[in-house]
């Protein structure tokens, strides 16, 4: 609910709420979750995405980072190259064309 939340003020301009209303999600879900969970990897992921939107891109990629790290641990390699492409697109929307090699699937 809070992740709909998030983006539905992210959508609204209202980013830098929607960032504080994901990183309150994502205290919740690594407290009653787990911190290597994809809940929790999904949550760091959106806020990455919604950093981008603030041309935050050092932050942005230190959530990437965070969410990739967690996402190689738990998703098969289909879903891992699902995210790599999502956040490859979200990389190009910003102006950013050299992709960062975290994203990099062997």
């Amino acid at each position: 609910m809070s992740r709909n939340y998030a983006r539905l003020l992210a959508e609204t301009g209202e980013v830098k709420r929607a960032i504080a209303a994901l990183q309150k999600c994502a205290e919740l879900v690594k407290a009653t979750n787990s911190e290597t969970s994809s809940d929790y990897a999904d949550i760091l992921f959106d806020i990455a995405v919604i950093t981008l939107q603030l041309s935050g891109i050092p932050t942005a990629e230190s959530y990437f980072i965070k969410a990739f790290k967690i996402y190689r641990e738990v998703l098969s390699d289909d879903d891992l190259r699902e995210k790599a492409e999502l956040a490859a697109k979200y990389f190009k929307r910003a102006g950013i064309t050299k992709l960062p090699n975290y994203l990099a699937l062997e």
